[in-house]
């Protein structure tokens, strides 16, 4: 099934593969993960590489990937033949920048120096370790098969395995988690020189266990205290927060997660994953795989989809919207905006011909009524200091003083 006409080659692609499978579902998660004993490795790598060969086809093959992100599930139950055979696959087929960014998602649990060895001279070069926690009780709270010391095993492996970067997923608002416990887990993950941290809050997600039986959470004083000490840590080490919960040393910015961030378009192989595709004339095509991994073995599941178009752009851009437009969403109070500013679906594009206003960004406006958000920022955004969750917030308030 054909998406949108190719987009201009100046917005980037990226790849996101979904491995599904995991060794135990843990109590908070509520992403397309499932429990099974043995994973037919050979059968879904070659359902993948069926899946790339439709997606290419439907974006036309043209543009390089810039990143390539596979994650789960756990991906670091696959042997490493299996990833090996999966990233030939991918190059056989797609371009991919020289110095295109491939990362894996693996659990301390699951993997051993050997193996993540492996997996970088297979040509992952960079890896996203789920440590969530560096304390076993908490560990223990939150499901996860591993403890301390499989954590510092793990980052030891990873940086033995001679990749680019890697991350560390840790969490905090964690079930009966203290002030001191949560700022613990900030110190221990700076002590170990971690290039990349995303730090971000637990949140309860319906269709999963916590949510039924939900735990006793941290207060919400807690919370601040904790999100401000624990931000502060990381800036004074030499972090800096490039996205709501992303934290890197200089040069270990996430290419995949800024892609997505920037509006720029990804491509989607595996069960349940999504993907975005744009055209030339402003058109924008979500999209999601078959979701069950069994329905996504069957014949021809590979490469189904469930479409759902966006509303198109027009080509006019504008750094001030009409104060007597009766949907501009800077009319909105003040307190919907973060809500509406960070809903996935923005109905926007990047606009990089358009003139730059003087502080260094550039608009488009959406034709759709109902759009939860009618603007977007271009490329050069960034540099305006918009990708913190402090910068866009004072661009909404920015904004929001054009449309009174």
């Amino acid at each position: 099934m054909r998406g949108p006409a190719p987009a201009a080659p100046s917005i980037p692609l990226s790849l996101y593969v979904h491995l599904p499978w995991c060794e135990k579902k843990c109590p908070y998660c509520d992403f397309n993960s499932h429990q099974r004993a043995s994973i037919p490795e050979d059968a879904y790598i070659s359902a993948l590489l069926r899946d790339l060969d439709a997606e290419l086809q439907a974006d036309g093959g043209a543009r390089e990937l810039v990143s390539v992100f596979i994650g789960g599930g756990t991906p670091s139950l696959f042997s490493v033949a299996a990833i090996a055979r999966l990233l030939k696959g991918i190059r056989a087929r797609a371009a991919l920048r020289p110095d295109a960014e491939i990362t894996l998602e693996a659990n301390p649990g699951s993997v051993e120096g050997q193996r993540l060895a492996g997996y970088a001279q297979a040509g992952v070069t960079r890896f996203s370790l789920g440590i969530q926690s560096f304390d076993d009780a908490a560990l223990k709270r939150l499901g996860r098969l591993h403890q301390r010391r499989g954590a510092q095993a793990a980052i030891a492996a990873a940086d033995a395995a001679g990749v680019r970067g890697y991350n560390l997923d840790l969490m905090h608002g964690l079930p009966r988690q203290t002030l001191a416990q949560g700022l613990s887990d900030v110190q221990q993950a700076l002590a170990a020189g971690a290039p990349h941290v995303s730090w971000y809050q637990l949140t309860i997600e319906p269709n999963t266990r916590f949510y039924r039986q939900r735990p006793r959470l941290p207060e919400d004083t807690v919370l601040a205290t904790l999100e401000a000490q624990g931000s502060r840590r990381l800036r004074d080490a030499g972090y800096e927060r490039y996205e709501i919960s992303a934290w890197a040393q200089p040069g270990q910015r996430c290419v995949h997660n800024l892609n997505y961030w920037r509006f720029g378009d990804y491509l989607a192989i595996g069960a349940g994953a999504h993907g975005k595709l744009s055209s030339a004339q402003g058109d924008i095509m979500r999209y999601a795989k078959t979701r069950a991994p069994d329905d996504y073995l069957a014949p021809g599941g590979a490469t189904r989809r469930q479409r759902r178009r966006l509303c198109a752009l027009p080509r006019v851009s504008t750094a001030r919207c009409s104060k007597r437009a009766p949907t501009c969403p800077w009319k909105r109070s003040p307190r919907r905006w973060p809500n509406w500013w960070m809903k996935v679906c923005w109905c926007a594009r990047i606009a990089r011909s358009a003139p730059r206003s003087s502080d260094g960004a550039s608009w488009t406006r959406c034709s759709g009524a109902s759009c939860p958000g009618k603007a977007r920022p271009a490329a050069g955004a960034e540099r305006a200091g918009l990708y913190t969750l402090e910068g866009a917030l004072a661009r909404a308030i920015f904004l929001a003083e054009r449309c009174k």
